[in-house]
């Protein structure tokens, strides 16, 4: 079976949580998550407080890993993760899309790589209503795909300590469905938000290469504590 291109998620509202979200934008006017400001999600003063770093890191099964963003306990990048991810601001994803591309552009050629968003089991893409790792690179111009599926609807890596997170993830991902070839032989960047052990991109990585790709790396905003 031939894969196809990533397709957009459906934008319905899911779940209580995902409609009072809803409810609260509409009735009350974006606030920066950092400091409370009224206007936008993020404020221009807050996001000049998150500092770039295009780190690199060694990760198993990947040939590197970048992180773009410093990671501050208590900081504006983390408060905007946790507002994207538990808050359901959605846009929040905006902010960081340039930065993103531009490090995609200034370190990858569109013609010989593809980028690969992390997925969500199924339930918690509903839960949440939406994947933050493809909101992410959404509207970049680059080729997207995605090969990989969760299995198993895990307890999330925040939840669980070092040790734990290790093994949490084992076996929850597969292959959706065959790759072409075409896409094996070009370079691999997995696509996600925050990586702390590395074992999501690790465990991903491994599935994409016992389906035959060759060259994998990973592209996150921060690496976590």
């Amino acid at each position: 079976m031939s894969f196809a291109f990533a397709k957009q998620p459906n934008n319905k509202a899911r779940g209580p949580l995902r409609f009072l979200a809803l409810i609260l934008d509409l009735f009350f006017p974006r606030k920066c998550v950092a400091c409370n400001t009224f206007g936008e999600s993020i404020c221009k003063n807050c996001f000049a407080r998150i500092k770039k770093i295009h780190e690199p890191l060694t990760i198993p099964n990947l040939d590197c890993v970048y992180a773009i963003y410093r990671y501050e306990k208590h900081g504006v990048l983390q408060m905007a993760i946790k507002a994207l991810k538990y808050r359901f601001i959605r846009d929040i994803a905006i902010y960081f899309r340039q930065d993103l591309g531009d490090f995609l552009i200034e370190n990858f050629s569109k013609k010989d790589c593809v980028l690969v968003p992390i997925p969500l089991h199924p339930k918690r893409e509903k839960w949440r209503g939406f994947n933050q790792s493809e909101e992410l690179i959404r509207g970049l111009a680059w080729p997207i795909i995605k090969p990989l599926k969760r299995t198993r609807n895990t307890i999330p890596q925040a939840e669980l300590d070092r040790t734990k997170r290790l093994v949490n993830l084992n076996g929850a991902f597969a292959i959706r469905e065959k790759i072409q070839t075409r896409f094996l032989n070009k370079k691999i960047v997995l696509i996600d938000d925050i990586s702390t052990t590395g074992a999501t991109l690790c465990e991903c990585a491994k599935v994409l290469k016992q389906a035959g790709a060759k060259e994998i790396y990973g592209v996150i905003l921060a690496h976590g504590s």
